[in-house]
């Protein structure tokens, strides 16, 4: 059976509206927050848009994958993909998968109220009765629960293929080879645009067509055009650079493109000519956009497009790994933001040096050094996992001999006045932008590796995250001068780097403090740390991510943040009511003197699709503590304590701790007593307790040492080696 044929004008027909009646009536508004009325309205609009049948099977198959529900015990929220949501609906028919075929790339423009304005216009424009047409913030809802699933359909992917076509084609044409990506190949169209392109496609596809030819003119946005024309009709356009008359593709296409090259063709914005029979022609024109080109990518897709955006292809290729292999490791070790351990790198053991004793004990943020390599495998495609090795004092990137090479090459072609060729000309330096670019890919991958499976991420191209703030301004400081000084870093910038990556928009000047889950562009992310409470030595800041929306108690939330309600020393006195009282002498044996108590999760829904989220204690008997702590607290506390692991005498060195100073303290004190003394020393008995040790995590401000499996004598020399006062067994 064929599929029906595009229509010009679209409706809800009265018969439509009787056997749909109910359905509206009873849903109002559906599972994902959409009206029914307004996805009824687009299916219908959907019978006017000209979508192939590639990009419909495309489609199908991206809203028909439902990946498994993912319970997060410690919320209680289910992450998953509903089945009775807009997109299932709207794949049911011919019309709502047409429908679906264009929000595939209206969710690609610069932000979704810009799809959702290009989508009112459209709908407006092919209907007799507006009454029934959605207005642009329930347009802007219904795309928002469609794009977790539709940036699965690959028009993204469609996209950055021709970006990096249409630059090297470019390149080639021009003679530039060292060219960065230009604004056209970058940006996303403007809601007009889109608009006219739609209106475009629909004539030349209805069955009484009279046109025989349609030359579009752009300059911005020209690869996302190109990839529209080919998602749309099911060929890509002939296309011409300027006023060339060599095309770089596609001949015998009935759409020509031609990309802009002058500045005053540039600023034109979208011009199209449509050919009729009867030599009859006319125009359509649409304001130019410079917003950014907003999809999203895999792992392996994303680095071909970040090594395409910076110009690094063919031999540039090689300082750039240079640089990395060396920056990488160097950033990684200044801020200890990872441990190398090269046990299983034989050539490299013979620049091992020893690292001090209290420097073993370390915690770090990142996984081991191996899994950071592994994601620099995956995103740049090598042939090889890369093996680093530890940096030598006082040797930067710029004394390699391929990078010093290229930074001579980029000082002698640079003509900003600090490289003396232009006096008076703001410029970009090139060699500042060399650096510029090192360290943000330095950061990329270090952020990366904080995924568990970052395999199955989407990374999103606009570069919201790219503003150069503290954390990429250090690792640059750091790689082209060795000096760190006047810079500070914390390891929450990463975190909030990460959200970035994927999509997810926190609080400004939250720093990821208060955000524990965050979720959007159909990816939930939150750190693993909370799934078990357990500290290892490596990788606390780890981050577990699922696919879908966040879903408690029936209804859908976007954030979790954190309530971070009392927790004054007033109220952690309240804990001796629910416990029993500690011993008063400290047991040369690690015990649990909190054993009657118990941790839990205390969730509560707010406004505007918020879960808010607080750890509290209650005793077996049920007796619940009033104190709610933030359990995002922890990490700072973590990027300044130790772990000992295991000693000599393997645990079973049970003497008595030689301190007549040292004393028991609750999981939630704060240890400030201690800590302002001279050899007091706070024994926090929660041994065996990963949920309590935790809350002694978060309820310090101070640098603690956490035992694992040492004995306690060894446990309190460490105390006294380092300074610590603080020692949660």
């Amino acid at each position: 059976m064929s599929p029906p044929s595009i229509q010009s004008r679209w409706k809800i027909d009265e018969t439509r509206w009787k056997s749909m009646w109910d359905e509206i009536r009873k849903e109002k508004v559906q599972p994902d927050n959409v009206h029914a009325v307004a996805r009824v309205a687009c299916e219908q609009f959907g019978s006017t848009l000209a979508i192939c049948d590639d990009t419909l099977n495309k489609v199908k198959t991206a809203v028909s994958e439902t990946p498994q529900p993912v319970t997060v015990r410690f919320l209680g929220v289910t992450v998953v993909r509903q089945l009775n949501d807009s997109a299932a609906k709207l794949v049911e028919s011919i019309e709502g998968q047409r429908f679906l075929g264009l929000a595939a790339a209206a969710t690609t423009l610069f932000s979704l109220y810009d799809g959702a304005k290009a989508l009112q216009a459209m709908l407006e424009s092919t209907t007799s009765d507006t009454t029934t047409c959605p207005l642009a913030p329930e347009l802007k809802t219904l795309l928002g629960s469609l794009q977790g699933r539709l940036y699965h359909a690959g028009f993204s992917e469609s996209v950055m293929k021709w970006q990096i076509k249409l630059q090297r084609d470019i390149i080639a044409a021009e003679g530039h080879p060292d060219g960065s990506m230009s604004l056209f190949s970058q940006s996303a169209p403007s809601p007009e645009m889109v608009t006219k392109l739609v209106n475009v496609f629909r004539q030349l596809s209805e069955d009484d067509s009279v046109i025989t030819g349609v030359t579009i003119k752009a300059s911005e946005a020209a690869a996302w055009v190109v990839a529209f024309i080919e998602w749309c009709l099911g060929s890509p356009p002939s296309i011409y650079i300027g006023g060339s008359q060599q095309p770089l593709s596609q001949l015998g296409s009935v759409i020509t493109l031609i990309i802009a090259k002058t500045p005053h063709d540039q600023r034109k914005g979208l011009e199209i000519t449509i050919y009729e029979t009867l030599n009859h022609y006319y125009q359509l024109t649409a304001p130019p956009s410079t917003k950014p080109f907003s999809g999203m990518a895999t792992i392996g897709n994303y680095g071909k497009w970040l090594l395409e955006r910076f110009g690094f292809r063919s031999a540039s290729l090689d300082f750039l790994h240079e640089a990395l292999n060396h920056a990488i490791p160097q950033t990684l070790e200044t801020f200890q933001w990872a441990e190398f351990d090269f046990s299983e790198q034989e050539e490299h053991r013979a620049i091992l040096t020893l690292t001090s004793t209290h420097d073993s004990y370390a915690l770090y943020p990142l996984p081991d050094i191996h899994k950071i390599a592994d994601v620099y495998f995956k995103l740049f495609g090598l042939a090889k996992t890369p093996k680093w090795a530890k940096t030598c004092d006082g040797i930067l990137i710029a004394d390699l001999p391929l990078v010093s090479q290229h930074l001579n090459s980029l000082r002698k072609n640079c003509l900003c006045s600090r490289c003396g060729r232009a006096k008076g000309r703001k410029t970009i330096c090139k060699e500042a932008e060399f650096y510029e670019l090192v360290s943000f890919i330095t950061v990329e991958i270090t952020v990366l590796s904080l995924f568990r499976s970052p395999d199955l991420l989407r990374i999103k191209l606009s570069r919201e995250h790219e503003s150069g703030g503290s954390l990429q301004q250090a690792v640059s400081r750091l790689i082209k001068t060795g000096d760190i000084t006047l810079e500070s870093t914390e390891t929450m910038d990463l975190l909030q780097w990460a959200r970035s990556m994927v999509g997810h928009k926190v609080a400004t000047g939250d720093k990821g403090r208060s955000t524990i889950v965050s979720s959007g562009h159909g990816q939930v992310i939150y750190p693993s740390l909370f799934e078990a409470l357990n500290i290892e030595k490596h990788g606390y800041l780890g981050l577990t991510s699922h696919q879908g929306i966040l879903i408690y108690e029936g209804a859908s939330y976007e954030t979790v943040t954190a309530d971070n309600g009392d927790s004054t020393q007033d109220a952690r006195c309240e804990l001796l009511q629910l416990s029993s009282s500690c011993p008063s002498q400290v047991s040369p044996v690690p015990l649990n003197a909190f054993n009657d108590l118990k941790v839990f999760w205390k969730v509560e829904t707010q406004d505007n699709r918020k879960l808010s989220i607080a750890l509290s204690v209650q005793s077996r008997a049920g007796h619940q503590s009033f104190v709610r702590m933030n359990p995002m607290l922890s990490f700072s506390t973590l990027q300044k304590s130790l772990l000992i692991e295991g000693c000599r005498g393997h645990g079973q060195c049970n003497t008595q701790p030689s301190s007549l100073f040292c004393s028991y303290s609750s999981p939630m004190d704060n240890h400030k007593k201690a800590c302002d003394s001279t050899s007091a020393i706070d024994f926090v008995p929660v041994s065996d307790s990963n949920d309590l040790r935790f809350v002694s995590l978060v309820c310090t401000r101070e640098s603690v040492i956490l035992r694992k499996d040492a004995c306690l004598a060894c446990c309190l020399n460490l105390c006294y080696e380092v300074g610590y006062h603080v020692l949660i067994l």
